[in-house]
């Protein structure tokens, strides 16, 4: 007799999925530069939201080791432009 082996259907596989991806504004700060740091171990494609009025301290997120990591970008965010 046979066992029966389950196949994932074409396009459905793990390597096929898109990963998962964050939007996190505040990126420099504490909140912002941990939660990074833990999407990133998750899996996640990270995209971190900074105001190009705002200064330009990337200290923490270097410190985190996230700044370098492939799955992060920042992007200009600034939720108050209309």
């Amino acid at each position: 007799m046979q066992q029966f082996k389950p196949t994932t259907p074409p396009g459905n596989s793990d390597s096929d999925r898109m990963p998962k991806t964050a939007i996190v504004t505040g990126i420099t700060g504490q909140d912002g530069g941990y939660m990074s740091k833990h999407l990133l171990s998750d899996g996640y494609r990270v995209y971190g939201g900074i105001r190009l009025t705002s200064s330009i301290y990337f200290w923490r997120i270097e410190e985190l080791g996230i700044a370098v990591h492939p799955d992060f970008s920042l992007i200009d965010l600034d939720l108050t432009d209309t």
